[in-house]
C-alpha cells in the first residue's frame, strides 16, 4: 500500500514496540489465538460518498479535495492503457450504484455526516491482478485502517470508524439480493485465523535471533535503534560535543522537541562553518536511512522467517484453486532466476545481488508453497501485517520484468503486453503518488517554494530536478548561481518548511529545459531509483499562470502521457495546478542579492527562512556574506546616502515654499535664499569631515 493508505506496518516499523510484545505477539500467533484478515494482492483505493456522489481518494491530495469524482476518473491517465482503466471504471461503478441505493440516513452514518469517512479497500481479481491470480472480481473492503482528512493538522489519519462499519457491513449483507448484474461483488476483506504451529521451534529460533541482535525486554525499537547509530556518528564525529551528536541522532530517528516540533538543522549546525553544516546534512538526511535499514535487518530477518513458517500453506478465500495457482507462480519465478542469472547486460552485478538477497529470504523453491500475500491483523488498536515469501518472489519477478535501480527490464518484451499490470515492488504499492517540479532555480525563491509545498500536500513524495547551467555573474550586475549553491539553498527552503518529504535531487538534470526534466522523469529509460518506478502515479508541476498566447501553463503537458514508463500512470495537470504565487523573477532576486538589498532580499526569500534569522546562510552559500568592503567604500557609501536624504528634504522644502509664495505673495523670495544658504553650509561641513576621514583612512 501506499498514498492515502501508506506502508501497512511490520512489527519492527513500529518505533514504541518492545521486544518483549514482539515475542508475545509471536507466541499468539504460533498458538493459533491471532486472529485477521488475509493481505490481497490488487489495487489499493480509498472510497467515501460526499455532497450526494460517491467518492475515491489515492493520496492526501485527494482526500484534502473531498475525494475524486467518477468525472475525475475518466479524465486520467493511466500509462496501464485502456484495460488498467477500465477495472478502475468498473469497480467504481459498482460502488457508485451501491452507495446510491442507500437511504440518506444510513449515508451519514457509514461516511460520516459531512463525508469525512473514506474506507481502505481492494480491487482485486481478473483485470486487476499482480502476482496473484484471483479468480472472481472483488472490492474488497478492509476491516481496518479507514480515514479522514483533518484541516486543523493539514494531515490524513487513522479514525475509530467501529459504529460506522457496523452499518456498513448490515447495509452489505442488505444488498446482496442486489448484486446482480454487476462486474464486482462488493464484501469484507475475507477472515482469517492462523494455524497452530505443532512446536515452539519456530518461536524460539525467532526468540533466539533477536536476542542476538540486542533487542531484548521492554527495549523499543526506537532504543535499539539509536544503540545501532549512534555510536557510528560518535565515531565519524567524534570531535563535535555529545549534546550535538545527540541531536543529530534525534534527528535520524526522526524524533521531536519537547514542544513536538521537528528538529531542523539549524538547531544542530548553527554556527558551523559551511563544510561542516554540509557534512552534517549529508549525514542526517542521505545517510541516516541506509543506517536504519541495516539496524533493523537482525530484526527483520527473525520475523521474516517466523512469518513464513506461519503462512506455509495458507489458501487464499479468493482463487478456486490454490494449488494451480501456487505451481503457476513457482513457474514463474524459477523462469525469472534462470533469466538473471543468464543475464549479462547493463547492471548485471546488480541483478545478481539482488536476487541472491531475495532467495537468501526464499531459500529453496519447494518454499514458495502459498499465494496469500500476507496476514494483516490488529494489535493494541494498531494495524500490522506478516508476510512471508511474497515479498521476496515479487522482488525477483518486478527486477526481471520491469527492472530496477541500473537494470533495465530483462524481459521488456513482457512489460509491454497489452493491458498488462505491474508488479509491484514491495514497499512501494501501486499509489505512490509522485510529484515532480524541474526549473532552473538560480536561485529558488519564495515562489518556487510555495509552489513546492502545494505539491508537498498532494503527492507522497516531491522531487526538485535543478538544471545544470549557472545563471548571473558580477559582468550582469547579478549574484552568479550554479548548480551547488542551487541545491544548498533548497536544501534550506525544504528545512525551515519542515517539508519531509520533498527530496533535493543531487545531480543537476541534463536537460536545459524544465518540460524535458519532467519527461525524463517519467521515462526513467535508465531505472534510476530516484525517478519514476512501478506502480507511482506522476504529477508533473504546473501552474494556472498564462503564457503570452493566452493559454495556462497545465496545458503543455497534455501530450505528455505517451512519455510515461510502463506500469506508471499520469495524474490530471489541470486540477493539480498551482496557483501562482506573487510576482517574482529570479534575474530580479540575483540583483538584489548582489546589491545586498535587504528589503528586496526578504520579499523574495521564504517567510520561514527569514522569521529563523537564516538570511545570512544564502548570502553565505553564495559566497556573499564574507565579501570585505574596504573602509574608504564604506565611508563614500554613507556620505552618498546622507547627500541623498539631504537632496530629498530640500526637495520637498521647496515644493512647501512654492506653494506657500503661490498662496502668500512675495514671501517666498528671502526664505527660499535661506534655505539655499543653509544647504550650502551643510554641504560644505560635510566635505570637511569626509576630507578628514579619507586622510585619516589607509587606501
Amino acid at each position: 500500500m501506499g498514498g492515502v493508505a501508506g506502508h501497512l506496518s511490520h512489527l519492527y516499523d513500529n518505533r514504541g514496540m518492545t521486544a518483549n510484545k514482539v515475542k508475545k505477539i509471536l507466541s499468539l500467533a504460533s498458538t493459533g489465538e491471532l486472529v485477521g484478515t488475509e493481505k490481497t494482492d490488487g489495487y489499493n483505493i480509498y472510497l467515501g460518498f460526499r455532497d450526494g456522489e460517491a467518492r475515491y481518494a489515492r493520496n492526501k491530495g485527494d482526500m484534502k479535495a473531498g475525494g475524486r469524482k467518477m468525472s475525475d476518473l475518466m479524465a486520467r491517465i493511466f500509462a496501464g492503457g485502456d484495460a488498467v482503466k477500465d477495472v478502475y471504471i468498473s469497480a467504481f461503478t459498482t460502488f457508485s450504484e451501491f452507495v446510491n441505493r442507500l437511504p440518506e440516513d444510513r449515508k451519514a452514518g457509514i461516511f460520516g455526516e459531512n463525508g469525512e469517512i473514506f474506507y481502505n479497500t481492494e480491487i482485486q481479481g481478473p483485470g486487476a491482478d499482480q502476482v496473484v491470480n484471483y479468480d472472481n472480481q472483488t472490492l474488497s473492503i478492509h476491516h481496518g485502517g479507514h480515514k479522514a482528512y483533518d484541516p486543523i493538522t493539514d494531515s490524513v489519519n487513522v479514525v475509530d470508524a467501529e459504529a460506522n462499519s457496523k452499518m456498513l457491513d448490515q447495509a452489505l449483507d442488505m444488498s446482496l439480493q442486489d448484486a446482480s448484474g454487476q462486474d464486482f461483488t462488493i464484501s469484507r476483506t475475507a477472515a482469517l485465523q492462523l494455524k497452530r504451529l505443532s512446536d515452539d521451534t519456530a518461536v524460539r529460533i525467532a526468540v533466539a535471533k533477536l536476542d542476538r541482535a540486542g533487542f531484548t525486554g521492554n527495549m523499543t525499537m526506537d532504543q535499539y535503534l539509536e544503540s545501532k547509530i549512534k555510536p557510528i556518528v560518535e565515531n565519524k564525529f567524534s570531535y563535535f560535543a555529545p549534546e550535538i551528536i545527540q541531536l543529530m541522532v534525534d534527528r535520524m530517528l526522526d524524533r521531536k522537541n519537547e514542544d513536538g516540533s521537528t528538529i531542523k538543522l539549524t538547531q544542530i549546525y548553527k554556527g558551523f562553518p559551511a563544510n561542516q553544516k554540509e557534512e552534517i546534512r549529508v549525514a542526517v538526511k542521505e545517510q541516516a536511512p541506509m543506517l536504519i535499514k541495516q539496524a533493523v535487518f537482525p530484526i527483520e530477518d527473525a520475523i521474516h522467517d517466523f512469518a513464513v513458517e506461519m503462512l506455509s500453506g495458507l489458501e487464499s478465500a479468493y482463487i478456486l484453486d490454490n494449488h494451480k495457482q501456487v505451481a503457476e507462480l513457482k513457474a514463474q519465478v524459477e523462469e525469472a532466476i534462470k533469466n538473471i542469472q543468464a543475464y549479462d547486460g547493463p547492471g548485471a552485478s546488480e541483478a545478481k545481488d539482488v536476487l541472491m538477497t531475495q532467495m537468501s529470504k526464499i531459500k529453496n523453491l519447494d518454499n514458495i508453497d502459498t499465494v496469500v500475500e500476507g496476514f494483516v491483523f490488529i494489535h493494541d488498536g494498531m494495524m500490522y501485517k506478516f508476510t512471508g515469501n511474497f515479498a521476496p518472489v515479487n522482488q525477483i519477478l518486478g527486477l526481471f520484468k520491469y527492472g530496477r535501480g541500473n537494470v533495465p527490464a530483462i524481459a521488456k518484451s513482457l512489460s509491454e503486453a497489452p493491458g498488462e499490470v505491474p508488479v509491484v515492488q514491495e514497499g512501494e504499492g501501486t499509489e505512490r503518488t509522485v510529484a515532480v517540479v524541474p526549473g532552473a532555480f538560480k536561485p529558488p525563491h519564495k515562489g518556487h517554494l510555495e509552489m513546492v509545498k502545494h505539491y508537498s500536500n498532494k503527492a507522497d513524495e516531491v522531487f526538485v530536478f535543478i538544471s545544470k547551467l549557472p545563471r548571473g555573474g558580477a559582468s550582469k550586475g547579478e549574484a552568479e548561481v550554479n548548480f551547488e549553491e542551487s541545491k544548498a539553498i533548497w536544501n534550506l527552503y525544504v528545512e525551515a518548511a519542515g517539508l519531509s518529504n520533498v527530496t533535493v535531487m543531487q545531480k543537476p538534470s541534463e536537460n536545459a529545459s524544465p518540460m524535458g526534466a519532467a519527461i525524463e522523469f517519467a521515462q526513467n529509460e535508465d531505472n534510476d531509483p530516484n525517478m519514476a518506478q512501478v506502480g507511482d502515479e506522476i504529477i508533473f508541476s504546473a501552474s494556472d499562470k498564462l503564457d503570452a498566447r493566452g493559454q495556462p501553463d497545465y496545458e503543455r503537458f497534455d501530450a505528455v502521457a505517451k512519455y510515461v514508463r510502463d506500469g506508471a500512470t499520469m495524474a490530471d495537470t489541470k486540477s493539480n495546478a498551482a496557483t501562482v504565487f506573487g510576482d517574482y523573477s529570479a534575474t530580479t532576486f540575483r540583483q538584489a542579492l548582489f546589491q545586498r538589498d535587504v528589503e528586496t532580499m526578504k520579499r523574495y526569500l521564504p517567510d520561514e527562512l527569514v522569521k529563523s534569522g537564516m538570511t545570512s546562510d544564502v548570502l553565505e552559500i553564495l559566497n556573499l556574506a564574507a565579501e570585505e568592503v574596504p573602509l574608504r567604500e564604506v565611508i563614500f557609501r554613507l556620505v552618498e546616502e546622507v547627500l541623498d536624504e539631504k537632496e530629498v528634504e530640500q526637495t520637498l522644502e521647496e515644493e512647501e515654499l512654492e506653494e506657500i509664495s503661490v498662496g502668500g505673495g512675495g514671501a517666498s523670495g528671502p526664505s527660499i535664499q535661506g534655505y539655499s544658504g543653509k544647504k550650502e553650509q551643510e554641504e560644505r561641513i560635510v566635505n570637511e569631515v569626509l576630507n578628514y576621514l579619507i586622510k585619516a583612512t589607509p587606501a
